[in-house]
């Protein structure tokens, strides 16, 4: 697999033959660490997720420094979520390993290019601690339909690494809880250059907590949704608890202008009482709606018809058990639902 050099899939011994034949094999067993293969005149990195638990390998596409660098060229590139940094230059690599704390670093030293040379500069470096914790489990904070997307806002990572991918997953709930939606989300993507040569990250600008999903895949009016990440010493957390989203009136929504506004519950975490900010658009009765975790009904609170303008609702919870709850607002035909937490 390489992106640098995907124009070359020979089908027998190219990069297709290692993406198609030799990755299958290799997910099956839970000790490899990393595979190197060439021979790209550049250098990728990227990350496989196994058949294992912990068992994601890193992938390293490097060498050929004897003749020309592969270049970004229309045509000749492709860009696979996979891998998450390619960069077009001559480059050696060093590798440590620490028997005594299982545990070994990675790096990659660049010699730049025909045109701007460099002296043995990092690039790139990348590690795996074997005794080091998974991720701290996150979870969902609130959906919100977008015309013609579901956006999903997620928790905060925590850890005592940082955060490499996010990835959720859509489940139907009305068919045997059949996965719908699988997708994974990086939070670098070193890919192409620009205008003055230098290596992009596409995903810079990019906020890794919040995904728009295409509201095409919400194919039923019940569906669930749970998040892991995974960490840059390639661990994973635990599932999220599923966060139930309903499609009910979404063409309404989709077609109509909403100037409904719901905004997160403050303070949050809360212990006692919580106070929930909205805004009505003055047309349709106002309802809240209170869940557990389960999203079994905790309370039902009628507004009624609200005159345009900003509202705040109090929300008295000391009776509740800590953990993860969710208030939904409806107006008409249009929800709106986000989570919050209690503790003691």
């Amino acid at each position: 697999m390489s992106e640098l050099w995907d124009y070359t899939n020979t089908k027998d011994a190219g990069t297709a033959y290692v993406r198609d034949v030799l990755f299958p094999i290799i997910k099956k067993y839970s000790k490899v660490q990393q595979l190197h293969y060439g021979h790209t005149h550049g250098f990728e990195r990227g990350t496989i997720q196994s058949d294992h638990p912990d068992g994601d390998f890193r992938i390293i596409c490097g060498g050929g420094s004897g003749g020309y660098l592969d270049t970004w060229a229309p045509g000749e590139n492709h860009d696979f979520n996979e891998i998450t940094t390619s960069i077009s230059n001559y480059v050696f690599q060093i590798l440590e390993i620490d028997i005594a704390n299982k545990s070994w670093q990675n790096q990659a030293f660049s010699l730049g290019t025909l045109d701007l040379p460099k002296n043995g500069v990092i690039i790139d470096s990348w590690y795996k601690k074997m005794n080091q914790p998974a991720p701290n489990t996150p979870y969902i904070e609130n959906i919100e339909t977008l015309n013609e997307y579901v956006q999903v806002n997620t928790s905060q990572f925590e850890g005592v690494d940082s955060l490499m991918s996010v990835q959720i997953q859509v489940v139907d709930g009305t068919q045997n809880n059949e996965v719908v939606f699988d997708t994974l989300i990086q939070k670098v993507n070193i890919y192409g250059v620009d205008p003055s040569q230098k290596p992009m990250d596409l995903n810079k600008d990019n906020n890794i907590y919040t995904t728009n999903l295409p509201i095409r895949f919400f194919n039923t009016q019940s569906n669930y949704l749970k998040t892991r990440y995974r960490d840059n010493n390639l661990k994973w957390s635990n599932w999220s608890d599923s966060f139930h989203y309903s499609t009910t009136g979404l063409s309404d929504i989709s077609k109509t202008e909403t100037e409904d506004i719901l905004y997160q519950n403050f303070p949050n975490p809360f212990s006692r009482s919580t106070t929930i900010k909205y805004i009505s658009d003055g047309f349709n009765k106002i309802t809240f709606r209170f869940y557990d975790i389960n999203y079994r009904l905790i309370l039902e609170q009628n507004e009624g018809l609200k005159p345009k303008g900003i509202y705040i609702l109090n929300y008295i919870g000391e009776d509740l058990k800590n953990g993860v709850y969710f208030y939904e607002m409806i107006s008409g035909s249009r929800t709106s639902v986000k989570s919050m937490i209690k503790i003691n």
